[in-house]
């Protein structure tokens, strides 16, 4: 590769220079490559931003060679197709040692284009089917609703990752009343979001948790009352009743006690004569009208002689 610097070290570079291959091989030597094994494609494209940002690197041919280094197998195949007219395999390493400055290599690099990062890291993740679709994504994060009884801290975590998965795009039409809309089975969350609608969606993240904390730490607190006057109340009842029962008896309970007992004690007296309960022998009915009669017989025979 062509280089327009004579500096040494890539952090002397000035923001339009070219590291030669050399030069980039020993830069990424440490980076872990990209492969169909190792497929974490953020953390690849995280860890070469952050080499690009700190290199001032903004060369286009030198970003697409660092990702091509840094790549191995299929993905760095699928990274070489997207360079117009310029194809690069591991066997054609030892091109990019060359510092050759030929007519026809200039002629080359003015007809040549190359991908940006983002586009390679796209067109990575559509072929293996990691980008998912921002259309439907958008859509499904306005209609999740916080389930209910659902901590808020517990819903946000879940919010934040579909939120995230968004471009910059997506996510500038999410706002905070978008945010709110899904916190309605959570009526004061749902208020104090309402009332917020100028702030960002990351403070109203924290808005909402701090409410549903202070709710349900009153919600505990009225529990605790509720109950403590509960058995209190139970209490007093237990109380008053072992106190009725306790009580010394008066004149009064004592004549009704009394009654009790007899009326326990008393026996129904069966009649000898006619068998009869109700009744003694003496008191029979029957046995009295039968002497009756006996009596007026003999009075009447005793009046005739």
């Amino acid at each position: 590769m062509r280089t327009s610097s004579t500096s040494s070290t890539p952090t002397e570079s000035t923001p339009e220079s070219k590291l030669s291959f050399r030069e980039l091989k020993k830069e990424l030597k440490d980076f872990e490559k990209l492969t169909k094994q190792n497929l974490d494609i953020n953390s690849w494209a995280n860890e070469l931003k952050a080499w690009i940002k700190y290199q001032h690197i903004k060369d286009p041919e030198t970003i697409f060679t660092a990702c091509i280094l840094t790549a191995s197998g299929e993905p760095r195949e699928i990274i070489q197709e997207l360079e117009d007219g310029n194809d690069l395999t591991e066997d054609e390493d030892s091109d990019f040692d060359s510092d050759s400055e030929g007519e026809d290599d200039e002629e080359s690099e003015s007809t040549t284009t190359y991908p940006s990062l983002d586009e390679i890291i796209n067109h990575l993740k559509t072929f293996y089917g990691l980008k998912e679709d921002q259309t439907n994504l958008l859509r499904e994060l306005r209609s999740m609703k916080i389930k209910k009884n659902e901590k808020v801290k517990d819903f946000n975590v879940r919010y934040r990752s579909l939120y995230h998965k968004l471009d910059k795009k997506r996510r500038r039409k999410i706002s905070v009343l978008d945010y709110a809309d899904s916190l309605t089975n959570n009526p004061d969350a749902w208020r104090k979001v309402m009332l917020k609608d100028h702030i960002s969606i990351t403070k109203a993240f924290a808005i909402a948790e701090k409410v549903d904390r202070l709710s349900i730490k009153n919600s505990t607190e009225y529990y605790d009352k509720t109950r403590y006057n509960l058995l209190n109340s139970k209490s007093n009842f237990n109380k008053n009743i072992s106190n009725d029962f306790n009580k010394p008896k008066t004149h009064k309970n004592v004549s009704i006690e009394n009654l009790t007992n007899k009326m326990k004690e008393m026996k129904i007296s069966t009649c000898w004569f006619c068998s009869n309960e109700g009744h003694t022998k003496r008191n029979c009915p029957k046995l009295n009208s039968i002497l009756e009669n006996n009596r007026k017989k003999f009075y009447e025979n005793h009046l005739n002689h």
